[in-house]
Protein backbone atom coordinates (compact mmCIF):
# COMPACT_ATOMS: atom_id res chain seq x y z
CA UNK A 1 0.00 0.00 0.00
CA UNK A 2 1.13 3.54 -0.60
CA UNK A 3 0.70 4.47 3.06
CA UNK A 4 -2.11 6.94 2.46
CA UNK A 5 -5.61 6.39 3.73
CA UNK A 6 -6.93 5.13 0.37
CA UNK A 7 -8.72 2.11 -0.96
CA UNK A 8 -6.64 -1.04 -1.54
CA UNK A 9 -7.76 -0.78 -5.16
CA UNK A 10 -5.93 2.52 -5.48
CA UNK A 11 -2.51 0.86 -5.50
CA UNK A 12 -3.78 -1.91 -7.73
CA UNK A 13 -5.03 0.61 -10.28
CA UNK A 14 -1.63 2.34 -10.13
CA UNK A 15 0.01 -1.03 -10.82
CA UNK A 16 -2.25 -1.47 -13.84
CA UNK A 17 -1.47 2.03 -15.14
CA UNK A 18 2.27 1.51 -14.79
CA UNK A 19 2.03 -1.91 -16.43
CA UNK A 20 0.09 -0.43 -19.35
CA UNK A 21 2.86 2.15 -19.79
CA UNK A 22 5.45 -0.64 -19.78
CA UNK A 23 3.41 -2.48 -22.43
CA UNK A 24 3.14 0.69 -24.52
CA UNK A 25 6.93 1.06 -24.52
CA UNK A 26 7.65 -2.53 -25.68
CA UNK A 27 4.46 -3.91 -27.25
CA UNK A 28 5.80 -6.51 -29.69
CA UNK A 29 8.14 -8.66 -27.59
CA UNK A 30 7.70 -7.19 -24.12
CA UNK A 31 10.37 -6.55 -21.54
CA UNK A 32 11.35 -10.22 -21.16
CA UNK A 33 10.04 -13.12 -19.11
CA UNK A 34 10.53 -12.48 -15.41
CA UNK A 35 11.66 -8.88 -15.95
CA UNK A 36 8.70 -7.09 -14.39
CA UNK A 37 10.36 -6.61 -11.00
CA UNK A 38 13.52 -5.14 -12.48
CA UNK A 39 11.70 -2.97 -15.07
CA UNK A 40 9.15 -1.55 -12.62
CA UNK A 41 11.39 1.00 -10.79
CA UNK A 42 11.99 2.95 -14.01
CA UNK A 43 8.24 3.52 -14.29
CA UNK A 44 7.51 4.23 -10.62
CA UNK A 45 5.80 7.55 -9.95
CA UNK A 46 5.65 9.72 -6.83
CA UNK A 47 2.20 8.33 -6.13
CA UNK A 48 3.30 4.72 -6.62
CA UNK A 49 5.93 4.13 -3.95
CA UNK A 50 5.23 0.42 -3.47
CA UNK A 51 7.44 -2.48 -4.48
CA UNK A 52 6.05 -3.44 -7.87
CA UNK A 53 7.10 -7.07 -7.78
CA UNK A 54 4.07 -8.30 -9.74
CA UNK A 55 1.31 -6.57 -11.72
CA UNK A 56 -1.62 -8.13 -9.80
CA UNK A 57 -3.14 -9.04 -13.17
CA UNK A 58 -1.67 -12.10 -14.88
CA UNK A 59 -2.90 -11.12 -18.32
CA UNK A 60 -1.38 -7.63 -18.16
CA UNK A 61 1.86 -8.98 -16.75
CA UNK A 62 2.15 -11.65 -19.44
CA UNK A 63 1.48 -8.99 -22.07
CA UNK A 64 4.11 -6.76 -20.44
CA UNK A 65 6.77 -9.47 -20.24
CA UNK A 66 6.16 -11.40 -23.47
CA UNK A 67 4.56 -8.77 -25.69
CA UNK A 68 1.62 -9.17 -28.03
CA UNK A 69 2.88 -12.43 -29.52
CA UNK A 70 3.46 -14.21 -26.23
CA UNK A 71 0.19 -12.97 -24.78
CA UNK A 72 -1.64 -14.06 -27.92
CA UNK A 73 -0.27 -17.60 -27.54
CA UNK A 74 -1.31 -17.61 -23.89
CA UNK A 75 -4.80 -16.35 -24.75
CA UNK A 76 -5.23 -18.84 -27.60
CA UNK A 77 -4.27 -21.75 -25.34
CA UNK A 78 -6.69 -20.81 -22.55
CA UNK A 79 -9.36 -19.76 -25.05
CA UNK A 80 -9.13 -23.21 -26.61
CA UNK A 81 -9.45 -24.81 -23.18
CA UNK A 82 -12.55 -22.71 -22.47
CA UNK A 83 -14.27 -23.28 -25.82
CA UNK A 84 -13.38 -26.94 -26.23
CA UNK A 85 -14.30 -27.55 -22.61
CA UNK A 86 -17.75 -26.03 -22.99
CA UNK A 87 -18.38 -28.14 -26.08
CA UNK A 88 -17.12 -31.24 -24.31
CA UNK A 89 -19.52 -30.74 -21.42
CA UNK A 90 -22.52 -30.02 -23.66
CA UNK A 91 -21.87 -33.14 -25.74
CA UNK A 92 -21.43 -35.49 -22.77
CA UNK A 93 -24.42 -37.87 -22.75
CA UNK A 94 -23.96 -39.17 -19.20
CA UNK A 95 -25.38 -36.76 -16.61
CA UNK A 96 -22.96 -37.79 -13.86
CA UNK A 97 -19.96 -37.36 -16.14
CA UNK A 98 -21.33 -34.00 -17.28
CA UNK A 99 -21.53 -32.74 -13.69
CA UNK A 100 -18.02 -33.97 -12.91
CA UNK A 101 -16.62 -32.30 -16.03
CA UNK A 102 -18.56 -29.13 -15.25
CA UNK A 103 -16.96 -29.02 -11.80
CA UNK A 104 -13.47 -29.31 -13.26
CA UNK A 105 -14.30 -26.78 -15.95
CA UNK A 106 -15.66 -24.19 -13.52
CA UNK A 107 -12.57 -24.65 -11.34
CA UNK A 108 -10.30 -23.89 -14.29
CA UNK A 109 -12.42 -20.89 -15.32
CA UNK A 110 -12.50 -19.55 -11.75
CA UNK A 111 -8.70 -19.59 -11.67
CA UNK A 112 -8.56 -17.71 -14.99
CA UNK A 113 -11.08 -15.13 -13.84
CA UNK A 114 -9.27 -14.59 -10.55
CA UNK A 115 -6.06 -14.05 -12.52
CA UNK A 116 -7.50 -10.73 -13.67
CA UNK A 117 -6.96 -9.31 -10.16
CA UNK A 118 -4.07 -11.43 -8.85
CA UNK A 119 -0.87 -13.19 -9.89
CA UNK A 120 -1.94 -16.84 -9.80
CA UNK A 121 0.22 -17.85 -12.77
CA UNK A 122 3.31 -16.59 -10.97
CA UNK A 123 2.72 -18.75 -7.90
CA UNK A 124 4.13 -22.22 -8.65
CA UNK A 125 1.89 -24.09 -6.22
CA UNK A 126 -1.26 -22.47 -7.63
CA UNK A 127 -0.39 -22.80 -11.30
CA UNK A 128 0.58 -26.44 -10.81
CA UNK A 129 -2.89 -27.11 -9.47
CA UNK A 130 -4.45 -25.19 -12.39
CA UNK A 131 -2.62 -27.32 -14.93
CA UNK A 132 -3.49 -30.45 -12.97
CA UNK A 133 -7.19 -29.56 -13.13
CA UNK A 134 -6.97 -28.66 -16.84
CA UNK A 135 -5.07 -31.88 -17.60
CA UNK A 136 -7.59 -33.96 -15.66
CA UNK A 137 -10.41 -32.28 -17.54
CA UNK A 138 -8.77 -32.97 -20.92
CA UNK A 139 -7.91 -36.58 -20.13
CA UNK A 140 -11.19 -37.61 -18.51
Amino acid sequence: MSGKNVSPWHDRVLHYQITLQMIKDKPELGSGIGSYRSAFPAYRTKEAQFGGTLAHNDFLQILCETGVFGCLLFAVFWGYVALWGARRILREPDVGERWFLAGLYVSVLAFLIHSVVDFNFFNPSLVTFEFLLAGLFFSW
